[in-house]
């Protein structure tokens, strides 16, 4: 390992520790509903040095309900990445499928929820009310949504390892296994 891969692999710890004080999600269900608190950002993988693709490349998000930013794009894993609001009545019946696609998805995909123009009182109440344990960033100003040129939401990226948005989906609310089903299709992640 050079000593500029360390040294980025270092300054991203750092990053990521202030977000949270669990260095990674449980695999098991249950274990992860009880031990993941909400809002909790995520660990990376081992990462390579250079730059993922536009249009998310160098994006950075704060960790949710606080801490310091993310650059999704660079975590060096396979991510389901959610945009979603309180304000958005699909977005809130597809969150419990994602939320039991995370538990069942374990450490093989990382699931990473993005609150997107929502006041914080708002988004936290859904998180408390929908008990959802996956990481989540905040984007108040809409920077994700429009750098994948989208307007409404529910939308779901499927990120490679990476950091090419595999696949984009807007459509209507997914359910579990549209979840499993478009994983395995566009990250190559077969999930039982």
């Amino acid at each position: 390992m050079t000593r500029a891969t360390t040294a980025l692999l270092l300054v991203l710890a750092a990053l990521l520790s202030a977000c949270t004080a669990e260095p990674s999600r449980p695999t098991s269900g249950a274990a992860a509903a009880s031990s993941q608190t909400a809002g909790a950002c995520v660990t990376p993988a081992s990462i390579a040095p250079g730059i993922a693709p536009a249009p998310i490349a160098d994006l950075a998000l704060p960790c949710f309900p606080g801490g310091g930013d993310i650059r999704p794009a660079r975590l060096g894993k396979p991510m389901v990445i959610n945009l979603w609001a309180s304000w958005c009545a699909p977005c809130r019946s597809e969150l419990p499928a994602l939320e039991k696609f995370a538990a069942r998805v374990g450490d093989a995909v990382t699931v990473l929820g993005v609150i997107t123009a929502d006041a914080r009182p708002a988004a936290q109440s859904v998180v408390d009310d929908l008990h959802l344990t996956f990481p989540m960033l905040y984007d108040r100003d809409r920077r994700l949504l429009r750098a994948v040129e989208k307007v409404n939401l529910p939308v779901t990226l499927f990120l490679r390892a990476d950091g090419h948005v595999a696949y984009t989906y807007n459509a209507a609310a997914l359910d579990t296994e549209a979840f499993v089903r478009l994983t395995g299709e566009h990250l190559g992640v077969v999930i039982s």
